[in-house]
């Protein structure tokens, strides 16, 4: 999820109770529910193992909680957690990314950050799912940028069954 403050972090963990758990840090470093926005990634405790996880800021800081600079209007993160299905023992690496919609730049900026740790955990030999809200549109800058990379692909494009609709609110 993206721009889950408190209030929903508490209602996740309460309505999806023992089935599920979640890895993630919100905008300003706290792992507990505040009123700053989280990319939490929740996934099923009953199927998947978190055998890894952390959350780095998309920003010259990554390791530090921070915003880009003073065109942006808030800190970005992007939370990862190495996933293995308890069944079959696969592992792959799940991404969930809130990018900056202020500044087109920062955003192409963003995207080359994860980019980067994408190809890192391809070269570990970890598959990558790489989901969230990047704040920007089919064949802007920063959309194209992520496609340069030959180990990324947009869902839409290659899934058997997908559809044409905008998810952006207006």
């Amino acid at each position: 999820v993206q721009e889950s403050i408190g209030i929903w972090r508490t209602a996740f963990k309460e309505k999806l109770g023992d089935l599920y758990d979640s890895v993630g840090l919100d905008f300003g470093g706290s792992a507990e529910p505040t009123s700053q926005f989280s990319t939490d990634i929740y996934y099923r405790k009953d199927r998947y193992k978190a055998l890894d996880w952390g959350t780095f800021w998309l920003t010259n800081t990554p390791e530090t909680p921070s915003k880009y600079g003073p065109t942006v209007d808030t800190n970005r993160t992007c939370t990862w957690a190495l996933l293995e299905d308890k069944e079959t023992g696969f592992r792959y690496v799940h991404m969930n990314a809130h990018l900056d919609w202020m500044d087109m730049e920062v955003n192409k900026i963003q995207v080359e950050m994860i980019q980067n740790q994408i190809e890192r955990f391809e070269a570990m030999g970890y598959p990558v799912f790489a989901g969230g809200d990047y704040n920007c549109d089919e064949g802007t800058a920063s959309y194209l940028k992520m496609l340069e990379s030959d180990v990324v692909a947009d869902a839409k494009k290659v899934a058997e069954k997908a559809n044409d609709i905008a998810t952006y609110p207006s």
